[in-house]
Formats: structure tokens, sequence, C-alpha cells
């Protein structure tokens, strides 16, 4: 049976930038991670010392996107995980080769080797969603624009501002394809947003599935649920769907049209610790500390700094970079936080209502306190998204995701 709720509704805070246009940032130097993907960590194949081209390839990974320099400079430390470079502010570029796609070979291999990943913050490579298994077709292409995580609007305002490119890109995929139909998902109060995908679609490109304003409702599975009205077990493709952030629309729009790898992303700088938020287009490698200066971070309000969203952002430490999947830098205060004392679990079931997995998240602190971990497995540990909305709906402040984090690192350890 299909649950028709889906998640919690949360305090946005959009407002803070949604009406800001995106501004062009130029860093210092940039630290590239060589985890930008989902799988194995590639590896360097450029050297200390060597100056380099914005968009050169300097680490690779046999069956993951190729990871390029983000600006043109003197790279001045490779260690195990990182690229650092430091900017001469030439911006010289690699002059790739044109290449024209017309068969579905060319633009899978475009894919990989341009570095596109999931933008929405899982960096899914790209390519293999478009590697379609034997049998299989795609039926229907879902563009995910439900961007649900407060403060948010990295992709709210790709769509406001590149909404050409985004119609230009949807149009050529869904040729090579030969996909039936498009859907657009995006939530109901994105009302310019909107309005502007209502405007250009003459064509009839694509449906706009207008979204209740419900968190986690980005989520790919969640986000399939709330367009078909059915739940899906196993890939989206085996069901002949395949979805695709919008800003990785537009990064695949870049590389067809303009020949361009994926350097650089658009990020929301955002929360009440920020004194002058933005929506900035940021180089991948980016010190956090270097964007957070330039918005005007105030340090004496900040409560807590993530990398994505307050739900299911990582906590920044001194080695956070900007990577293909960061899609904000938040600083919230304790305020904003709303902390309130833990008190013992009253059963009162909040946690496994808002669950968009179906599972019953306190057994897992049950477990955590018994330190049983491994019984978490008994109650579906692996299925969870962790997406904390339990934690987030718990009256008494259980650490449920603590719990669930715990677990999950015992499982894999």
């Amino acid at each position: 049976m299909n649950r028709k709720y889906i998640g919690i509704h949360l305090k946005d805070k959009k407002q803070l930038t949604e009406n800001k246009k995106i501004e062009n940032f130029i860093p210092k130097r940039v630290k590239i991670s060589l985890k930008q993907h989902i799988g194995t960590k590639a590896f360097p194949i450029v050297k200390e010392g060597e100056e380099i081209l914005c968009g050169q390839v300097i680490a690779i990974e046999n069956f993951s996107p190729n990871i390029h320099s983000s600006i043109s400079g003197k790279i001045e430390k490779i260690t195990e995980g990182f690229i650092e470079i430091k900017n001469d502010y030439e911006e010289n570029k690699v002059e790739n080769k044109k290449i024209k796609i017309d068969t579905i070979n060319k633009f899978i291999n475009l894919l990989k080797e341009y570095g596109i990943v999931g933008m929405g913050g899982a960096m899914f490579p790209t390519y293999k969603k478009f590697n379609i298994p034997n049998g299989k077709k795609i039926e229907n292409l879902v563009i995910n624009a439900a961007e649900c995580e407060p403060y948010l609007n990295a992709d709210n305002r790709v769509i406001i501002e590149k909404y050409n490119s985004i119609i230009k890109i949807l149009e050529f995929i869904k040729k090579l394809f030969n996909i039936k139909h498009i859907i657009i998902g995006i939530e109901k109060n994105r009302h310019e947003a909107i309005k502007i995908l209502e405007n250009s679609n003459k064509k009839k490109l694509y449906k706009i599935k207008k979204l209740k304003t419900i968190y986690p409702q980005g989520a790919e599975k969640q986000l399939i649920q709330s367009i078909f009205n059915k739940e899906i077990k196993t890939l989206p493709i085996d069901e002949n769907i395949v979805v695709l952030n919008i800003s990785t629309c537009y990064a695949i729009y870049n590389a067809i049209f303009n020949n361009k790898p994926l350097t650089k992303r658009v990020v929301t700088i955002s929360g009440e610790a920020i004194k002058e938020p933005k929506n900035l287009l940021v180089p991948i490698g980016t010190d956090i500390k270097e964007l957070l200066e330039y918005c005007k971070i105030n340090e004496s309000k900040v409560y807590k700094k993530f990398l994505g969203g307050p739900m299911m952002g990582v906590e920044i430490d001194k080695n956070s970079t900007i990577i293909k999947g960061t899609n904000g830098v938040i600083a919230i205060s304790k305020k904003e936080a709303n902390i309130y004392p833990e008190k013992e679990c009253i059963s009162c079931g909040r946690c496994v209502d808002v669950c968009p997995m179906n599972l019953i998240p306190l057994k897992y602190v049950e477990y955590y306190r018994r330190n049983q971990l491994g019984k978490m497995n008994e109650y579906e540990l692996n299925k969870c998204i962790k997406c904390g909305c339990c934690q987030y709906i718990c009256p008494v402040n259980q650490p449920l995701m603590k719990a669930i984090w715990t677990g999950v690192n015992y499982k894999n350890n």
C-alpha cells in the first residue's frame, strides 16, 4: 500500500536568497577532492609544480567520471585526498576538440570524460544512468527541481537564469533517446521558476508536476512516488524511468553545446549567521572559509555550519571544500537550530509516522542504547536515507541520527 504522506513540512528559509542573482566567485586557490563521485577515489595524473589550464584533466578512475582543474595556475601540493592549485587569474582554458554527439555511445562517453555527476548531492556518475540495460528503455525522464531542503536556492536560480539552456538540453536528450515523456517535478511554492517553465514550454516539451512542499521529496524514490503515485523497490530504470537533477541538466548542456567539463557549480551561501547571503557560481575545490568570509559570516552567531542543507548536509571541518555535489553552504544560529533538552522516549511514534521509507527509527535508538548495533539490521537499517525527519519531529530530542549513523558505521566496518 502506497503512503500518501511523505516526510515533513519545514520552514524553508529560502527567502534569504531566492531573489539573489547568481554571482561569479573567483578563489585564490582551490583544493580539489579526489572523491567527486560515488565509487572509487580517482588518482592524480599531474605533478606538483606543474602549470595547468582550467578544464584540464587532473585525476582519473577507470569506471568513474574524470576530474578537471577548475582554475588555471600552478599545482602547489598533491596529497592522498586532494590536489591543491594556486590561481594565476589568467583563466587560460583547455581547448577541447568539438565532438558531434549524434549517437548514444558518444553521449555516454562525453558525460564520463567531462566529469558529469548528479549535482543534487548524491554525485552518482551520470553516464551510468544513460547506460541502459538490454530490454530497457527510457520512457519517462524526470527532472528533479524539488529543492526541498531549507535555505537552498541553487537549482531555483539555475531554472530562472539558465532556462533557455535547460530547454535546449532537454530537447536534445529527448530526441537522442526517443523519450516519450519529460516531467519536471518542482515544489508549488517556487512561483517565479514555475512561471518561467510554463512560458518556455511552447512546444509542449515537458509536463510540470507541481508538488507539495514536503521534505525529503527531492530524494529520487520519494520524487518518483509523488509524481507517479507508486513506490519503486529497485532502480528507477527498472520502471523505465531516469531521474536527473536540474543543475545536472545544465552541466550536460555545457558539455554538449559549450564543450565544457564540469568545473564549476552554483552554490547557495545562507543562514542567519551570514550577513550577505548569496547564490554563487563557484569553482570546484574552493575553500569554504574563503566563501564564508566573502559573504561576511558572523562567527559569534554560528551554532553549526553545513555543506548542503541542514537536514542531510555534513558539518564543515577544516578540510571542507566545494565538491560537485555541494549545493549549499549554510551557517545557522542557535536560535534557528531550536535546540531543546533530551528526555526519555515516550513511544509517541511520530518518528514512524514521518519516515519516508516506512521504517521504525525508535528501534534504532533502543538498540543503540543497549549497544546491540547488529540488531538494527532486523529493522531494515539499510533502507534508511538519513534524511533526518525522525530527528526533526521527535518531541523529546532522542539521538536518532546519532544512533543511525553509529549503526551504519558499525555495519560498514
